[in-house]
């Protein structure tokens, strides 16, 4: 679930942006036009009935994974979750292996490479067990690359992606600030 999550974002970033057609993400087929409209409508409300009823309607759709995702997020959110971690001074010269500076968060003095082998600070989703997540390597759930994470910071800076960005993360706000920097700065 949790890959499914980062996947979500991702490409609900990059789809939205329009930088990219889902057809290049190795689709077979194209949504019908009630299809589309139905994660439309869905998209623009971002309430969790509108993706049910989207995913009820195309259990195996298109947009399933990501209608999924946000589901998943919109239950989360309209419960109370813990604060996110404030956003630090920006820093730039950000690259993969790049020691960020954010004092008082669980990203200073580490990388973006040694921080997707940690473990997350709180559930990823709400409601799983501890067990699934707490001191497990975010890679046990992840397929992170320096690619895909180029991927997602620039989704966190597209016009939409700036919703993203406000999500909470497992691993706290300063890492995705991190990772937009990072984008922004050609992903070095």
């Amino acid at each position: 679930m949790v890959e499914r999550a980062v996947l979500g974002v991702i490409l609900r970033g990059i789809v939205m942006a329009g930088a990219l057609s889902l057809p290049l993400f190795a689709q077979t087929t194209q949504p019908s036009a009630t299809e589309e409209a139905l994660f439309h409508i869905a998209q623009q409300s971002g309430q969790a009935a509108d993706y049910q009823s989207y995913l009820e309607a195309y259990p195996e759709g298109v947009f399933a994974e990501i209608a999924r995702f946000e589901l998943e997020w919109a239950v989360k959110t309209s419960a109370s979750a813990a604060p996110e971690t404030p956003p630090v001074a920006a820093q730039t010269g950000i690259g993969f292996e790049t020691l960020l500076i954010a004092p008082g968060t669980a990203v200073d003095r580490k990388s973006i490479a040694a921080l997707i082998q940690g473990s997350p600070l709180f559930a990823p989703i709400e409601g799983i067990p501890e067990s699934l997540w707490k001191d497990q390597s975010c890679s046990n759930c992840h397929a992170w690359t320096k690619e895909a994470l180029c991927n997602q910071g620039q989704t966190y800076s597209t016009p939409d992606g700036s919703k993203a960005i406000e999500k909470q993360h497992p691993l706290g706000g300063a890492f995705k600030s991190a990772l937009k920097t990072f984008a922004l700065e050609g992903c070095k």
